[in-house]
């Protein structure tokens, strides 16, 4: 039976009784990916996508022995799910989250499978229906920027793929998705490899020397070359007749550049593709000359003068709250008073203003509109650092779920920086400043007037579930 048909023939199975295939998106050789639901207890939690990984075949071990075939077998099974697992540990807003690997036994054969994030579309599905403005190019070559420079600096990996296919659509945001190519950095930031991985066209000159090397100029390449497709309706910046042709003329740096490249944009191309790996601009260099000549409406920088809101964020509210000031405040980057702000209005559409703390309960049945306009005027205002669902992002990246774990919980309060050298923070040791970590703001309404973490694990000593994790999953946040 061809993979395609087996495929679909999965349509509408449950994945270890947790996960349900809905319908099939797409097959590769890799295998293939549906649009899920994560069900619990019979409670749809959110929807998902699920690649499932094609099984090895054993057959392609022949000319071993039987014991070496089921080594080698093993090996590469185990080798397939690191792949897979690396997605689950990585936690950016211009990175997709990846949710859970798992190994699925259907009809006798063993799947690897991934849950992941919901996309909208890919980058290349947007480029062939229209050509994107100078100021959307702009806006995508910086996110992915931002989401290579989380790569390379914080998780030492470097992608190897970036190409349109892999830039997904999630919720207006740009992600790096499909880490199947990704290799950690060694210590000298650079590896070997005989190889040649990657989408050709993407691929650097040095892919194809006698020792290709591999370094995070590797992806900056493959940004200059996305960059100068983006500006030229999706073209690639080569004149070539051949596959082998097209090979030669990346080793030999034989670029042709677009003849009406925007003015803005030519100094990321071009010194993203120099043939001299060692010349190439960073993924920090490109975020710091694009966050200067932004003209989009992703949020401006932290300013003393509040700049125009722009339309995305609608300020909705089940229950009639105004908005207007918590936006006002972010837009000024007064972070201290929009978070005092943000517990403010919580407490107001809870009803809890007396109590001066929201509870389990409260949480539980938060308006999701109300919920969600919150969480995007501080993702929106923050460049995408703060805000409940980056908070939610981490807390997964690093296996948190419903149930209580005091491990992960410490974990995650560390990584987010409300715990210090193994203590934890009191009220008066909160900073506000976007140079904070990512994920420490809001935090306010954790501390509270109780001085002391409520929601994201321990309510008052009572060991619950993190109550506002579980209400983001629900109102798919």
């Amino acid at each position: 039976m061809s993979l395609q048909r087996t495929f679909i023939k999965m349509e509408g199975q449950m994945v270890e009784d947790r996960y349900q295939l809905q319908n099939l998106l797409g097959v590769g050789g890799f295998g293939g990916v549906f649009k899920g639901q994560d069900v619990f207890l019979g409670k749809i939690l959110r929807n998902v996508a699920i690649k499932i990984i094609a099984p090895l075949d054993i057959e392609n071990f022949a000319g071993l022995s039987k014991e070496k075939r089921e080594a080698e077998y093993t090996r590469q099974q185990g080798q397939q799910r690191d792949e897979l697992g690396t997605a689950v540990n990585l936690s950016h807003p211009h990175v997709v989250t990846g949710f859970h690997v798992g190994l699925w036994r259907w009809q006798g054969e063993d799947y690897l499978y991934l849950v992941m994030e919901l996309a909208q579309g890919t980058l290349q599905d947007e480029l062939r229906d229209k050509q994107p403005s100078e100021a959307e190019v702009v806006d995508i070559l910086l996110q992915v920027a931002r989401g290579l420079d989380y790569l390379h600096r914080e998780k030492r990996l470097i992608h190897r793929d970036v190409k349109p296919g892999n830039i997904l659509r999630c919720q207006e945001q740009w992600k790096l998705s499909d880490f199947g190519l990704s290799r950690q950095m060694s210590d000298k930031s650079q590896s070997r490899t005989g190889n040649i991985a990657g989408s050709i066209a993407f691929m650097p000159p040095e892919a194809f020397g006698n020792e290709s090397v591999v370094s995070t100029a590797w992806d900056m390449w493959s940004l200059g070359i996305l960059g100068a497709a983006l500006v030229d309706g999706g073209r690639l910046p080569f004149n070539y007749q051949s596959e082998m042709d097209l090979m030669l003329k990346i080793y030999q740096g034989d670029v042709k550049l677009p003849t009406r490249i925007p003015e803005r944009l030519a100094p990321v191309v071009t010194n993203c593709l120099l043939k001299d790996r060692s010349k190439r601009w960073s993924a920090a260099q490109v975020i710091e000359y694009l966050s200067n000549r932004q003209n989009t409406t992703i949020a401006p920088k932290a300013s003393s003068t509040p700049q125009p809101v722009s339309p995305e964020v609608q300020l909705k509210s089940d229950v009639g709250m105004d908005y207007t000031k918590l936006r006002d405040l972010l837009n000024a980057g007064k972070w201290e008073e929009a978070d005092k702000e943000t517990l403010r209005v919580m407490l107001a559409v809870a009803k809890r203003e007396k109590e001066g703390r929201l509870d389990v309960e409260s949480i539980d049945n938060f308006p999701c509109a109300d919920l969600r306009t919150i969480d995007q005027l501080w993702v929106k205002y923050s460049d995408g650092k703060f805000g409940f669902s980056v908070q939610k992002r981490i807390y997964q990246g690093l296996g948190g779920t419903r149930e209580y774990n005091g491990k992960i919980w410490k974990e995650f309060a560390d990584k987010v920086g409300w715990r210090k050298e193994g203590s934890w923070l009191k009220l008066k040791d909160i900073t506000f400043d976007i140079k904070a970590p990512e994920g420490y703001l809001p935090n306010y309404l954790f501390f509270g007037k109780a001085d002391k973490l409520l929601f994201w694990g321990l309510d008052g000593g009572m060991g619950k579930v993190s109550s506002l994790a579980s209400r983001l999953i629900d109102c798919n946040i």
